[in-house]
């Protein structure tokens, strides 16, 4: 019966961590996958998180970038 419950509060927990990310893809083509944007306040405060993932993964601050949803 334990061995259940444990199984059972793992796989609920993979479907709510699997719906809380997207896949960034950087300029340079590197893929992170991280916080879905639905996670922030607002637009400016998505923009400037990707942006800075574009910094650390690609070198470059105001490069472009693709979401990938990972939960649709």
């Amino acid at each position: 019966m334990k061995k259940k419950i444990i199984c059972a509060a793992a796989f609920i927990a993979a479907i709510i961590g699997a719906s809380a990310t997207v896949t960034w893809v950087g300029e340079c083509g590197a893929e992170v996958i991280t916080v879905s944007y639905k996670y922030f306040d607002n637009p400016i405060e998505i923009e400037e998180y990707y942006q800075e993932l574009n910094q650390i993964y690609c070198g470059t601050k105001k490069g472009l970038y693709t979401i990938i949803r990972d939960d649709i």
